[in-house]
């Protein structure tokens, strides 16, 4: 039988190891582009109705003073969050630009801050 030659242990360069993904790793980004891809397709909401309506209450209740409670109808909900799903997405797909410019595959805080001082937007309100 002929033996194999083991040889010395070498370490990779960088840029061998730097486009190896592991095969945990490759799994989990093909699933998230599956989702990615089965959420573009879609004409449904991301943010759920529930969450949703439970947050617009609570914004209504800090607003109203306590005095009484204020009541919302199912179609301003739903165009409320219509409206600011199609914002979010926006302005996600813009700080993706931005990312992408630096170089980057991931959204900073300073991405969205720079696309909204683009937009003339204040942060907070």
């Amino acid at each position: 039988m002929a033996r194999s030659k083991k040889t010395p242990n070498k370490k990779p360069s960088s840029a061998s190891t730097s486009y190896f993904i592991g095969n945990k790793e490759y799994r989990i980004r093909l699933k998230l582009l599956r989702m990615i891809k089965k959420l573009q397709m879609s004409t449904e909401l991301c943010i759920p109705k529930l969450s949703f309506s439970r947050l617009i209450r609570e914004l209504l209740q800090s607003h109203s003073r306590g005095t009484r409670d204020l009541r919302i109808q199912k179609s301003a909900l739903q165009a409320l969050h219509e409206a600011s799903e199609a914002y979010l997405t926006a302005l996600f797909a813009d700080s993706n630009l931005l990312a992408a410019h630096a170089h980057r595959v991931t959204i900073k805080p300073g991405d969205m801050a720079l696309c909204m001082y683009i937009r003339r937007e204040k942060e907070g309100g």
